[in-house]
């Protein structure tokens, strides 16, 4: 069975940097970017796209942008849309035959998938820090912002705790990355 290690933090966190750098470490490991893993759906399964068109009432031949415009404006469209993307996730983790599964996604406290895991990682840099990392996407600077603003969660480390309290079994850990590359400027804590 496997171990699965999730990865979280806010948006330009660096979570994907730290995970590129586990992944280099381990070995039988699959290493899952839930932003990738939902993209290649979008792409390649019918069944999950058909899913969605029911579910948000999609027409015609839309694409992953129309998609986000719908969810966005909508919160009850992204509690759909979050239900149907995470049946898809959790079977992908429970078809996984690998020693070790990371599993990269911003979203894992807040949307109540710890019971998923057998350990966290949750990255933290400073609001500056993850704002100047994300700056070259393809979105506006207030499309990025907004999008910032909707990760923020005063309590994630209360929620981690609690959710410890009742799993001791569990492990977790956070790591501070404010800067790229950079070995010293990395700060991990484990509790």
């Amino acid at each position: 069975m496997s171990k699965i290690i999730g990865i979280t933090g806010k948006m330009g966190a660096g979570k994907t940097y730290i995970g590129r750098q586990i992944q280099k470490k381990l070995k039988n490991f699959y290493f899952l970017e839930v932003d990738e893993f939902r993209r290649n759906l979008l792409k390649n399964n019918n069944q999950y796209r058909e899913k969605l068109e029911i579910a948000l009432k999609l027409k015609g031949n839309w694409t992953g942008k129309e998609l986000n415009e719908v969810i966005y404006q909508n919160l009850e469209a992204m509690k759909k849309y979050k239900k149907i993307l995470y049946e898809f996730l959790i079977l992908e983790i429970k078809h996984c035959n690998y020693d070790y599964v990371l599993v990269e996604w911003a979203l894992l406290i807040q949307d109540n998938l710890l019971f998923l895991l057998d350990a966290l990682i949750l990255v933290d840099a400073s609001y500056e820090t993850r704002l100047r990392r994300v700056c070259n996407i393809d979105l506006s600077l207030e499309d990025i912002k907004a999008r910032m603003n909707l990760q923020e969660c005063e309590n994630l480390e209360e929620m981690i705790e609690q959710y410890k309290s009742e799993n001791k079994q569990f492990q977790y850990f956070k790591i501070l990355n404010e800067k790229e590359g950079e070995i010293d400027a990395m700060y991990v804590s484990y509790s």
